[in-house]
């Protein structure tokens, strides 16, 4: 069976984004063959004339993929955005003006739970009654769809999942370390609460708390340059950018890490959080999409509101000071993701989905 299946680059060096890495995951699957088709500009590029040739392009260059590999299965990964609506709606349109199966899969954005224009609205619930099926990443998701656009028949949960790359190799904070390591690991963009963790590290450095701690950031985005200089300017030499990290690098990382922020205005499930609440990093994040499904406050990582940079900063502190309670939701962070979010567990719900289509 040949698949079709899109996403942004596949290459994290070019590509910060989730959907990528759940790709990277699905096309593991040997049962199929996958063939993946590139959507989205890299992160490093513009939008130049190029982008907007290739966009005038990708119709023609689309259709030729399913003709050439005879495809069974198009695997749409869509994020319920403007511009990720409207490119995907053209390319569900040739897909089944073509007579192919559609698996939609749906990855967070602001309209799984924010009400669209009229126009995006009509051409998603249009989505969704003709898609073969849809996959969502939590029952959650499946709730809130299904209430909004009446498609719960074609319906199937398949959560996010991480490999255990860590091993025993990883560390629980049962000691007080001589400095703490904060990380951010994704996209920079404001809809992950960037200028929040700016404004919380003003909060702290204000303090006159005694506890040292060092900033990590990963990742690139449109708020880089200013994320920057925000960040040097708050916290000096106890702030470190390390760029777009993966393979071991991302791991290194990850495992010396003690705390994970993650304070999203919304979200569908993100990878960056399974990464590392597997290696027992102890997320500060927000209860949006179905991130409220994985992380318990104060059982496996603490949860904070919307927008809410003083509540960041006092979390921040609150597992700085408290070490029992650090090394609590550490063990559980990780024993979370063992537990519910494994590969194995992923393949074997992704192949019943892919059987029960044709």
């Amino acid at each position: 069976m040949n698949i079709l299946i899109t996403s942004p680059s596949l290459n994290p060096l070019l590509n910060i984004s989730g959907i990528s890495s759940v790709v990277k995951t699905i096309v593991k699957l040997k049962t199929y063959r996958f063939i993946h088709y590139q959507l989205g500009r890299e992160d490093s590029n513009t939008y130049n004339i190029s982008w907007v040739l290739k966009q005038f392009f990708l119709p023609i260059n689309f259709s030729i993929y399913l003709k050439k590999y005879h495809i069974d299965i198009v695997h749409i990964n869509i994020p319920l955005d403007t511009f990720g609506v409207l490119r995907d709606a053209l390319l569900f349109i040739i897909s089944k003006s073509l007579g192919k199966k559609i698996v939609l899969h749906i990855h967070g954005g602001k309209f799984l739970t924010e009400t669209p224009p009229i126009v995006i609205k009509s051409i998603i619930k249009s989505l969704f009654k003709y898609a073969d099926l849809i996959i969502v990443l939590s029952d959650l998701e499946k709730k809130e769809v299904s209430k909004s656009y009446n498609c719960e028949d074609r319906i199937n949960v398949l959560s996010n999942c991480v490999e255990d790359l860590y091993g025993e190799s990883i560390k629980f904070f049962c000691q007080k370390p001589l400095i703490f390591t904060i990380l951010f690991l994704g996209r920079i963009h404001e809809s992950k609460g960037i200028n929040e963790i700016i404004n919380a590290f003003k909060i702290l450095k204000k303090s006159h708390e005694s506890h040292r701690f060092k900033f990590v950031l990963c990742g690139t985005g449109p708020l880089l340059s200013h994320s920057l200089v925000a960040f040097e300017n708050i916290l000096g030499d106890d702030f470190e950018y390390r760029g777009v990290v993966s393979g071991e690098e991302k791991i290194d990382i990850i495992k010396k890490a003690d705390i994970f922020l993650l304070p999203s205005k919304f979200e569908g499930l993100p990878l960056s959080l399974l990464e590392c609440m597997c290696a027992g990093v102890v997320p500060i994040t927000t209860d949006v999409g179905s991130i409220k499904l994985v992380v318990n406050h104060n059982i496996n990582g603490l949860i904070i509101k919307k927008e809410d940079p003083v509540g960041l900063s006092e979390n921040i502190i609150e597992l700085i000071k408290n070490i029992p309670l650090l090394c609590r939701l550490s063990a559980n962070s990780r024993k979370t993701i063992l537990d519910n979010f494994n590969v194995s567990t992923f393949h074997r719900k992704l192949s019943d989905i892919y059987s029960a289509l044709l």
